[in-house]
């Protein structure tokens, strides 16, 4: 029976959450019928909803990788309760922690220090949760930003950039809101912003910000 113990030292048995984090301390990366089998949990359910509240509370990433959800330890440096993590003045902690990230998870987190730079309350979606990838708020101005990656072919940047721009009027509800979409700064990510239609630019007034692996960004609008 697995145990754990406590800080006065008596053992007890160990839940079924801290199993599944000290399983992906070792292993990262399982998936929960992976998870269900290394544990000898009864039903994959099992596994699927303690993953899934371990997510909710920021203990997790579940992230798709060709087809299926993969569960890793979230960085606890930038940890929030509520799934949410905070941009730290030292992105690379969060960037060489055991864990893989998404394609745009360290494009996230140089943004939000530039932001938090800038006097702006952050808050980043990590992984591929739901939600705007960062929501950021100074005063009464909200800023909202979906956040693509660098992808490793001409062809996937093409589709990480349509993709940006869809769920960015996805997210276009209020009048007084600023909208953005950020990628690396490649070469590539920009002449794509260069090749929409500048009426397009207008009667959205989304920008575009580019990232570069330093932090530095340039918006374009």
């Amino acid at each position: 029976m697995p145990v754990a113990q406590t800080k006065k030292g008596v053992m007890r048995v160990a839940t079924v959450k801290e199993r599944i984090y000290e399983l992906l301390r070792n292993k990262p990366g399982l998936t929960d019928a992976e998870i269900r089998r290394a544990l000898n949990l009864s039903v994959h359910q099992h596994a699927n909803n303690e993953a899934r509240r371990m997510q909710s509370e920021g203990l997790i990433r579940r992230v798709e990788e060709e087809g299926l959800i993969r569960n890793y330890i979230v960085d606890p440096e930038v940890r929030e309760v509520n799934g949410a993590v905070r941009p730290t003045k030292n992105p690379a902690s969060y960037s060489n922690s055991n864990a893989p990230k998404t394609p745009e998870d360290d494009v996230k987190l140089n943004l939000g220090v530039w932001l938090e730079e800038n006097g702006w309350d952050v808050s980043i979606v990590p992984g591929t949760e739901p939600g705007p990838d960062i929501v950021a708020k100074k005063g009464g101005d909200v800023w909202v930003i979906e956040v693509k990656g660098a992808g490793s072919r001409p062809q996937m940047r093409v589709n990480y950039f349509l993709s940006a721009l869809g769920q960015i009027l996805q997210r276009m509800n209020s009048g007084i809101t600023l909208y953005s979409i950020a990628f690396p700064n490649l070469q590539q990510y920009r002449r794509l912003w260069q090749r929409l239609p500048s009426e397009a630019k207008r009667r959205t007034n989304v920008s575009a910000l580019f990232v570069d692996a330093g932090g530095e960004v340039n918006e374009v609008r």
